[in-house]
């Protein structure tokens, strides 16, 4: 009986531990991946935003909050239009952005998610206090793309 009861609180124990190393493992790997679409990410709107603007002048980035999923490779950049004269503001459109972004993309051979041409889209996009959000987002897994999806599906039920 004695010997049954340390058996069962040993298995308890070494499944403990695994799935401590487990979940350990897994969201250093989750990180690792985000690192590294964040700067593949921060490289072509620095480069968009070379191109449409002459210069980059966003903030570093900031990866969008979890609460969509785990895997979700979206990223919010900020840009302080008080630095910026009037005539590049108007240029600073959304569009002419996103156009400017999957180019710089399609130039560095960045594809998205099952070989998509357009892997960047821009998620978000507002101004608070005279600081313009971005939220740029790369589509390049699956959990990505169902975030796209979804926020497509909120789009459409809004209007």
């Amino acid at each position: 009986m004695r010997l049954s009861i340390i058996v069962i609180i040993a298995i308890l124990i070494v499944l403990g531990i695994y799935e401590m190393i487990h979940r350990f493992m897994i969201k250093r790997a989750i990180r690792m991946v985000q690192h590294q679409a964040q700067v593949q990410t921060d490289r072509v709107v620095t480069a968009a935003s070379q191109n449409l603007l002459g210069e980059n002048r966003f903030a570093d980035s900031k990866l969008v909050a979890d609460i969509w999923g785990k895997g979700v490779m979206s990223f919010e950049y900020e840009l302080d239009l008080q630095k910026m004269p009037s005539e590049t503001q108007e240029e600073m459109q959304k569009q002419a952005f996103q156009q400017a972004l999957n180019q710089c993309a399609h130039k560095q051979g960045i594809l998205g998610f099952h070989g998509a041409k357009q892997p960047f889209l821009i998620t978000d996009w507002w101004v608070f206090e005279n600081v313009l959000h971005v939220d740029v987002t790369y589509i390049m897994n699956e959990a990505t793309a169902e975030y796209v999806h979804d926020l497509h599906k909120l789009d459409a039920e809004s209007k």
